[in-house]
């Protein structure tokens, strides 16, 4: 059996460990931190909690599919799990609980001015957008050499 090393427990490195056992491949994962995740952390300092990556999988889906294509079933290494409110926002003595129901986050954003709602759907129109795209064009998207990503419709793209 051919062996791989991998360093680094972030996604992409424990991804790749997945997708190479699944072909037959014996994987060593190196991480330097304490524990996996990679961007994927939280510093914890005087009660607060900072998130070093993404505060919201936007994108379950891609979390899921390594497992679905190896024939695993995920649920057997993580859950997802619905939070709401999903964040709370402290800023000048006040803090607000951020639902992840679009109909409380609308009362919420409304409870200010209506023009505070039609920001964030502007906000939400366009980071959909991009969110297509990189799906699209760069997380779904295999890059095996320069020329892959060093392109006029890949550079367009990014």
């Amino acid at each position: 059996m051919k062996t791989i090393s991998i360093i680094g427990a972030g996604v992409g490195g424990l991804t790749s460990a997945i997708y190479l056992q699944n072909h037959g491949y014996q994987v060593t994962i190196y991480e330097k931190n304490s524990r996996p995740g990679g961007k994927m952390d939280i510093i914890e300092e005087s009660g607060f909690k900072f998130d070093t990556g993404p505060t919201i999988v936007m994108m379950p889906d891609i979390y899921k599919k390594p497992f679905i294509d190896s024939g695993v079933d995920y649920k057997n290494y993580f859950k997802m799990k619905r939070i709401n409110p999903f964040m709370d926002v402290v800023t000048h003595n006040k803090k607000i609980a951020l639902s992840s129901d679009l109909v409380d986050l609308a009362k919420e954003f409304e409870s200010y001015d209506e023009s505070e709602m039609l920001g964030f759907l502007k906000y939400l129109t366009d980071i959909y957008s991009k969110y297509i795209n990189a799906k699209n064009n760069f997380i779904y998207k295999s890059f095996r050499g320069p020329s892959d990503f060093y392109n006029i419709k890949t550079l367009w793209n990014a």
